[in-house]
């Protein structure tokens, strides 16, 4: 009776699991181990419907895709521009076999609980499969590359158009991340189609709004200066023109502080200055500043007159001539001597710059609110320091013919100069602010020669470089 009840007891569970099998399918994943696997329903690769074939044929028809694959394109997005290359041009290596034993191994031989339940996934699901592929490294990183030459640009404040008479909006900046967007591409094909992605890169935005420039009047600065400079020497014209053009449209907030060397970066060959006379440490050399400081000096006196804050002001080592004493600002970005103010009004100010570097002018006006509208007056007394005409340096330059002598630098007088600032208020009195007190030493007379009388001339030994110390035509002034 007890073996009766047990055959019962297994039968009733043998029809459970049919009719279990029965309602999900399960039966069919056992059926499909009894014959040579086929793709089931449901199966794509890379969106292609690969249903219903044995290993050899999807082995076959995933080769005919992969020769499609080739001509497809990456396409690579920087806002709404895009950069496109044929896959084949970036060298892909498409791994079909890896796609296809990723496909069988859904669908494994075997009765193991491990293989039907597989098996069992698969045929209730489908099986859907990227394909893995490759591409060059160094030709990928070269074409990123290329995109980000064509693709970075600098931030562009917004700022007041004067030949349309309009505000110009601002643009964002962008800096394209090369790695990052390597990193970006997937390391498979899920679809046939080209392959887009959006580019790695950090995005920059403007400081100020087109708002903020709704107040500025165009017509009528609240400070603005003019210096002149001598148009014949071309790398100096050239350095104050491309250094006017930099400056042009800057805007600053209430509170901010503009700083010439942030502004200027590195005056260097590679950022498009040329050679061109300044001042170091006392002495005139040719160097890639030359024409800087004039360019400082005029936005320092423009920054004056209209109430901006000095906070930092270096005079030069020598008297210059192109504006009153006690009114030049020099700067020098590799030792760090910078011109810098910070905008105390009430509202935004834009610089703004004009210049002929044929006629030698070069005008800078700071434009802002009419409310804030200072009346300012710049006064200066001075003394000058005479040089002594005795007193000079004498440099053995066997360069030069034997018993030959250049004046190299004829030297300056020095000067002691006190600047003031004068805000004078609607009833006439004045508010006096004291600038700068500036001492300017003498520089003495240096000459060149070759003490040599013509019997030996050794070896030429130079302890200056005649290039760079040509004597100075009388009248000249460069700074």
């Amino acid at each position: 009776m007890r073996g009766f009840a047990s055959i019962i007891l297994v039968l009733i569970i043998l029809a459970l699991l049919a009719a279990f099998s029965l309602a999900t399918g399960f039966y069919k994943a056992v059926a499909y181990g009894f014959t040579t696997p086929v793709t089931p329903p449901g199966t794509y690769i890379a969106t292609h419907n690969f249903s219903g074939l044995d290993k050899n044929s999807v082995n076959v028809n995933l080769d005919a895709l992969a020769r499609q694959i080739t001509s497809e394109d990456l396409v690579i997005w920087v806002d709404d521009e895009y950069y496109k290359i044929p896959l084949s041009d970036l060298g892909i290596g498409i791994n079909t076999s890896e796609a296809v034993e990723e496909v069988f191994d859904r669908i494994p031989s075997g009765f193991g609980l491990g293989h039907l339940v597989k098996r069992y996934t698969a045929l209730r699901n489908g099986i859907i499969a990227p394909i893995p592929f490759t591409l060059n490294e160094d030709k990928l990183r070269r074409f990123i590359q290329d995109i980000k030459a064509q693709s970075d640009r600098d931030v562009r404040e917004p700022f007041f158009d004067f030949e349309n008479r309009c505000i110009a909006e601002g643009l964002h900046g962008r800096r394209l991340d090369v790695s990052a967007t390597i990193a970006k591409i997937p390391s498979s094909l899920t679809s046939i189609k080209p392959l887009s992605l959006n580019a790695a890169f950090d995005r920059i935005e403007p400081k100020v709004a087109a708002s903020d420039l709704k107040g500025i009047d165009p017509t009528n600065p609240l400070g603005a200066y003019t210096t002149k400079f001598n148009s014949r020497k071309v790398g100096r014209s050239h350095n104050i023109g491309l250094l006017a053009s930099m400056f042009k449209g800057v805007v600053i907030k209430p509170g901010e502080q503009f700083s010439f060397n942030k502004i200027s970066g590195p005056r260097t060959r590679e950022s498009g200055f040329r050679e061109a006379p300044e001042y170091i440490n006392h002495r005139i050399i040719i160097g890639y500043g030359g024409g800087s400081c004039q360019v400082s000096t005029t936005i320092y006196n423009a920054a004056l007159l209209s109430g901006m804050r000095i906070d930092r002001r270096t005079p030069h080592s020598r008297v210059v001539e192109y504006v009153p004493f006690g009114r030049d600002a020099t700067v020098n970005y590799t030792s760090g001597v910078d011109f810098r103010f910070t905008n105390v009004l009430k509202h935004p100010v834009m610089i703004w710059s004009r210049s002929d570097t044929k006629a030698g002018w070069l005008t800078f006006e700071i434009f802002g609110n009419p409310d804030d509208r200072q009346n300012i007056e710049i006064t200066n007394s001075y003394t000058r320091i005479i040089r002594d005409p005795s007193a000079e340096e004498r440099i053995i330059d066997r360069s030069l013919p034997p018993g030959k002598e250049v004046v190299e630098d004829k030297g300056t007088n020095g000067i002691r100069v006190r600047t003031w600032r004068h805000f004078i208020q609607p009833d006439g009195t004045r508010i006096t602010e004291d600038l700068f007190y500036d001492v300017i030493a003498p520089v003495s007379r240096i000459i060149r020669y070759n003490p040599d009388t013509g019997g030996n001339m050794g070896t030429s030994v130079s302890k200056s470089d005649p290039k760079k110390t040509e004597p100075l035509p009388p009248g000249e002034v460069y700074f």
